[in-house]
């Protein structure tokens, strides 16, 4: 039973859009098809497995059209994903200082400031770190010894420092290498090499709800 009109480009058969039957419209692009309910859900959010031929929807991912077509795509998916986490990495990553103690690599210039005030001459200090909980990240002001607050800042400025200017390129050259490898790879091998690309959290802030155990 009809359901939609589809609409479609006369030269190549992709799929442009989809008109409900159930909604009168005044006037519909053409050329167009009936297709069903069920042939819709097919099709949907798949677009580019299908094309119009004879006025018939026909499944092209088996074809040589479609592979080349996809696989020039996800290349150029899986560069950009390379490159643009790595950016985000460098911003918003979040990194472990010790067991508990987690930060924020925009922390940084907060670490620094606070290291170069000398917290040995202070008394305890409260000094922002994530923690984890029921497996959601939150901000905890964490009290510090006088002496243990320096070792912490020192120690998390040098980790944000490593981070960014160390581990983040080294991976980011890894995974390009190994890209380099897959340059006759199918289209399956690599849709999992782009699930596989992450540099570590990435979180919003926004999001993260603080603590107050030690205000």
């Amino acid at each position: 039973m009809k359901a939609y009109r589809l609409h479609y480009d006369s030269k190549a058969g992709k799929i442009l859009g989809y008109y409900p039957y159930s909604i009168a419209y005044d006037s519909i692009p053409s050329p167009c098809i009936d297709i069903s309910e069920k042939e819709y859900d097919k099709v949907l959010n798949n677009e580019s497995k299908f094309r119009v031929q004879n006025r018939a929807l026909v499944d092209i991912s088996d074809t040589a059209e479609y592979q080349t077509e996809e696989l020039g795509k996800i290349k150029i998916q899986i560069l950009d994903k390379i490159s643009s986490l790595a950016l985000n990495a460098k911003a918003w990553g979040v990194i472990v200082l010790d067991e508990t103690c987690y930060a924020n690599v925009s922390w940084k210039d907060y670490y620094a400031n606070m290291l170069s005030l000398n917290l040995k001459s202070l008394g305890t200090s409260r000094l922002k770190t994530y923690v984890i909980e029921s497996g959601e990240y939150m901000m905890e002001w964490k009290e510090f010894l006088p002496k243990e607050a320096n070792s912490f800042l020192k120690k998390a400025v040098a980790s944000i420092d490593e981070y960014i200017n160390s581990y983040i390129p080294n991976k980011q050259a890894e995974y390009l290498a190994k890209f380099k490898e897959l340059e006759n790879a199918t289209l399956t091998e690599l849709s999992n090499f782009l699930k596989e690309i992450d540099y570590g959290f990435i979180l919003d802030e926004s999001k993260i709800q603080v603590k107050t155990k030690f205000q």
